[in-house]
């Protein structure tokens, strides 16, 4: 009966499945290590946000409370001084009453002229109660300062019940974004050449974002929250691209003058200290303290000393990224499109696509998206970090061309695009 009932090619079968979902569920597992990891990333990022913000807060209070200070110094400097010309007046008033009763005194004995001095002084007199006198009512006038808090700042606190807006799910991998909105942020200022060539950028920790200003040898900073440029500095050398190292510091990459400046960003911005390389410095990012630099020929540069060749991979690279893990790093290529490689350095795949031309920057979203900007095909590619594509976001607009470097701002779900011969950064809102 046993025998009847049983194949021994389904049981075979039976077997094969049961490996497959023992491993798909390994996979799954890993999977979920993958999401605790990230998980506990973005609540350190969260929370650093949060500490970032409340130091803007602060600031921002500080300066209000620096205007009102101000105003109570202005206030106290104006009515200090009509005081002290009030108490000159007096002293002069009274000097001239001093005289006159001296005066007076004098011709005592001498009728006309007690006469005389006795009408001046009637006069004075008169002249001091009408005036001094009368107007400060024999020192009953009251002065003083006083600061009366904004009462609505006061109720809008209290009704507060938090700094932000807190987003947390279990949640698939985006798919693909649509545009929701778009600006334009200038970053020329009076002096400028009127050029503007290759701009790299690259987004702060406390909601600036970093430009180089090649043609004009300047580096510019970008306050997000105004859309203004509030600082920038001279950087000699031919700059090409630039991504935050630290809080408090860049790395610009200076092409051809095979040099990396580093630049304070803590207060003012301040060139600081210097690499030279044996190669030129194209693309930048960073990771676990290391640079990653492309060069232009078929290079990667890791901790500036060590580099990786890969001839049958690249032809001209230009921009490079990393994922939110830093377990992925993606390097655009004009030619062969968006090469990848795993944390050691090791070649996983190539993404190309018949709708981009010529990449040229790459950029992800931290939710296991990538950017990819064609400066030939003028649009931006959206794919996964497997190197499936996902869609066109930026389909090729009159305003866009040449663009040159994409940045994704993630708590904004912002993209920034800078594009070649343009002192206008695109900013578009996605959704």
């Amino acid at each position: 009966m046993i025998d009847a009932l049983f194949n021994v090619s389904e049981c075979k079968e039976i077997k094969k499945r049961l490996k497959d979902v023992m491993a798909s569920m390994k996979t799954l597992r890993q999977a979920k290590d993958i999401q605790l990891e990230t998980l506990s990333e973005t609540k350190s990022k969260a929370l650093e946000d949060i500490t970032n913000f409340q130091s803007s807060l602060e600031a921002m209070v500080k300066n209000a409370a620096e205007t009102s200070r101000l105003a109570i110094e202005n206030l106290f400097k104006k009515l200090e001084k009509e005081i002290l010309q009030k108490k000159r007046d007096i002293d002069d008033t009274h000097d001239v009453l001093h005289d006159t009763k001296g005066r007076l005194a004098k011709a005592d004995g001498n009728r006309a002229q007690l006469f005389s001095f006795s009408k001046v002084a009637e006069r004075r007199i008169i002249d001091v109660e009408a005036e001094t006198l009368k107007e400060d009512m024999i020192c009953n006038t009251y002065v003083q300062l006083s600061f009366i808090p904004n009462q609505s700042l006061i109720n809008y606190m209290m009704d507060l019940e938090g700094i932000g807006k807190v987003h947390g799910a279990i949640e698939k991998k985006h798919d693909l974004y649509r545009i929701k909105d778009k600006e334009d942020i200038s970053f020329a200022i009076p002096g400028d050449s009127g050029q503007y060539e290759y701009p790299g950028c690259c987004i702060t920790h406390d909601n600036k974002i970093i430009i180089t200003d090649r043609k004009n040898s300047k580096l510019k900073r970008i306050d997000l929250r105004t859309r203004n440029l509030v600082d920038y500095c001279t950087v000699v050398g031919y700059m090409y691209d630039v991504c935050c190292v630290s809080k408090n510091e860049v790395a610009v990459t200076c092409g051809s003058d095979n040099k990396i400046q580093f630049v304070s960003i803590s207060k003012n911005m301040t060139c600081t200290r210097q690499i030279k390389t044996s190669h030129a410095c194209g693309g930048v990012a960073t990771k676990d303290d290391k640079l990653y630099v492309s060069d232009g020929s078929p290079s990667l540069y890791v901790k500036i000393v060590h580099h990786i060749t890969r001839n049958s991979l690249f032809s001209y690279r230009r921009k490079v990224a990393f994922n939110n893990r830093g377990n992925r790093l993606f390097v655009a290529d004009e030619d062969h499109g968006v090469v990848c490689f795993d944390g050691k350095g090791n070649y996983l795949y190539t993404f190309s696509d018949e709708e981009l031309k010529g990449a040229h920057a790459v950029c992800a979203d931290g939710r296991g998206n990538i950017f990819v900007v064609g400066f030939v095909s003028r649009n931006v590619i959206q794919f996964n970090e497997d190197g499936k594509k996902i869609g066109v976001v930026l389909k090729q607009q009159k305003d866009i061309y040449r663009p040159c470097c994409v940045c994704f701002h993630q708590s904004l779900n912002t993209i920034f695009i800078s594009m070649d011969d343009s002192n206008v950064l695109k900013m578009l809102k996605l959704e």
